[in-house]
């Protein structure tokens, strides 16, 4: 404790000899430095803190910020921004960066190297070398997931205009018998011929059971295509859930035993080398559409 505090009033003098390269100007016998992330799971467009405390220095405010972007595998993997440093003890320093991911291919913060030079080792050894001492930081793993969609503003429902004319109930109130009568019949007159065509529709889709079956099947064609277009193709199996998508909307048009080519090739997707998921789906989408354009 005493070197420390004769450290701390006493300029040192840090020998060229030995220094190695991106070294920061840290002094001390027994400096100690740890290394922390905010968070080991984000997705694109969100970003973590990662903090850099080195304790017990002997020039604390003569340390330099390690530049991250120096480091191929740093600079290769993240957007990095330094952030203000907090607050720190007279002997300690306390660097901050953010770190935003490039891509979801990144599955770890890299492994991280800092020197600070012990004046102690300088009377023990000649070794330039060994005057330097280096501490190592192992990756950190770390989880990315592609951004979150943001949903879709809803559609406002629009008034028809034979609505807006509509007498209203405060209206009524104030209207003599006759002008009463009168509104009814008027707001009769508009609303019946609805009502008897909504009759007439709900009878004749009854009498027509085969148009029945093309609605369903119709039905059934939109829930596929938009299943297939929510498929993340970076899962485990996209090829699978594609599989069995198609499968499902086979089986609702009572049509399973006939699409044995496309079977065949969602087992030349999974259990090949060959990049051809994407392709799967597109052949999907391509067999529901020409299996509803000839119902």
């Amino acid at each position: 404790m005493l070197l420390l505090i004769l450290f701390l009033f006493t300029d040192i003098e840090i020998p060229l000899v030995g220094r190695p390269e991106g070294f920061s100007g840290a002094v001390g016998e027994q400096v100690e430095i740890k290394l922390e992330l905010s968070s080991k799971e984000l997705r694109i467009g969100e970003s973590v803190t990662l903090t850099l405390r080195i304790t017990k220095l002997a020039n604390a405010k003569s340390v330099k910020r390690p530049d991250l972007r120096q480091l191929p595998d740093f600079q290769n993997a993240f957007q990095i921004d330094d952030l203000t440093d907090p607050e720190s003890k007279p002997d300690e320093r306390i660097f901050v960066y953010q770190l935003r991911p490039r891509s979801v291919e990144v599955k770890q913060v890299p492994m991280f190297s800092f020197h600070f030079y012990n004046p102690r080792m300088k009377s023990q050894t000649n070794d330039e070398k060994k005057w330097f001492v280096r501490r190592d930081f192992d990756e950190i793993d770390l989880s990315v997931f592609p951004a979150s969609k943001e949903p879709s503003a809803p559609i406002p429902l629009l008034i028809p205009d034979f609505a807006k004319e509509l007498p209203t109930p405060d209206s009524l109130m104030f209207q003599s018998s006759s002008e009463r009568v009168s509104s009814w019949w008027i707001g009769l007159s508009i609303t019946l011929p609805f009502v008897g065509f909504a009759a007439w529709f709900w009878k004749w889709q009854q009498s027509h059971p085969s148009r029945l079956s093309r609605i369903r099947r119709s039905h059934a064609a939109r829930l596929a295509l938009a299943k297939l277009a929510k498929i993340d193709m970076h899962s485990i199996d996209p090829v699978m859930t594609i599989r069995e998508i198609v499968s499902q909307y086979l089986d609702e048009r009572d049509s399973p035993h006939d699409a044995a080519e496309f079977f065949a090739l969602c087992d030349a997707a999974r259990f090949s080398a060959l990049p051809i998921a994407i392709d799967v789906r597109a052949r999907a989408m391509q067999l529901i559409m020409q299996r509803e354009e000839t119902a």
